[in-house]
């Protein structure tokens, strides 16, 4: 309640932040969203194997910067959704799908890692014994980097960091349109004015290229609200991941 308050009391003063393309600081919430929304489905096999997914048969190049780790895990003792065993009996291991920006592998069930001649990683789920089993993430997160979150805004000369997403819209290729409710503008390595009602557009594949810090702690959060839908089914995920500097990406906002 406290939280809400404050931060109903700052969006009273905030403004929409200067449009263009800025450098970007994103807290944990909102990493997980790129992790998840933008980046994660893109790994699907059953994607992979239809050929509709931008990463398909580029397993070992370099797609991202080096700051850029991204995991999906069925059990992480940081947080998240509760998945030991996906609902092909596969145990849910944790898999690396970027490991310091090269990608590394997707998620699979039974079925598309069989189609594709690779192992099931555990990621075959249905929302109930009523529904088909599709390839489906678990807890979809950007791992830690070697900064904290006030260094990445101290060294920030300007640029603007976002917390709370508020919905958007991603397409298969990876392009996305994403909300933050709440962000302040950064100005040689301080919080300045706050800002409201952010809007963020470009590729998650364009976007990891200008990742050049991520911080060192990782908060992972799941919701018993809702979830991942895909193909008219529901299944609960977490998203998360570390404090990340992006140093370009465009914001949408007030001409000044």
């Amino acid at each position: 309640a406290e939280k809400a308050v404050e931060m109903a009391k700052t969006a009273l003063v905030a403004r929409r932040p200067p449009a263009g393309e800025q450098v970007v600081i994103t807290r944990p919430e909102l990493t997980g969203v790129f992790a998840h929304e933008s980046f994660g489905h893109l790994t699907e096999g059953d994607g992979i194997f239809a050929k509709t997914s931008p990463l398909t048969g580029r397993l070992g190049e370099q797609i991202a910067s080096e700051q850029v780790t991204i995991v999906d895990a069925g059990v992480d003792p940081r947080g998240g959704y509760y998945f030991p065993v996906d609902d092909e009996g596969v145990p849910a291991e944790r898999v690396v799908l970027v490991e310091r920006g090269v990608l590394r592998a997707y998620l699979h069930s039974r079925e598309s890692a069989g189609l594709l001649g690779m192992r099931p990683t555990g990621n075959g789920r249905a929302q109930s014994f009523q529904h088909d089993i599709l390839v489906r993430m678990r807890n979809t997160f950007f791992e830690a980097g070697d900064w904290s979150e006030d260094e990445i805004i101290r060294e920030t000369r300007r640029g603007i960091l976002l917390d709370k997403p508020a919905g958007g819209q991603v397409s298969e290729d990876g392009t996305f349109t994403f909300n933050a409710r709440i962000g302040y503008i950064v100005e040689n390595g301080e919080l300045k004015e706050p800002v409201r009602d952010v809007v963020l557009a470009g590729n998650i594949l364009e976007m990891l290229k200008y990742v050049d810090a991520a911080a060192r702690s990782v908060e992972i959060s799941t919701s018993p609200f809702g979830g991942c839908g895909k193909w008219g089914q529901m299944v609960h995920v977490g998203d998360g991941g570390p404090t990340l500097r992006v140093t370009k990406l465009l914001v949408g906002g007030e001409q000044r």
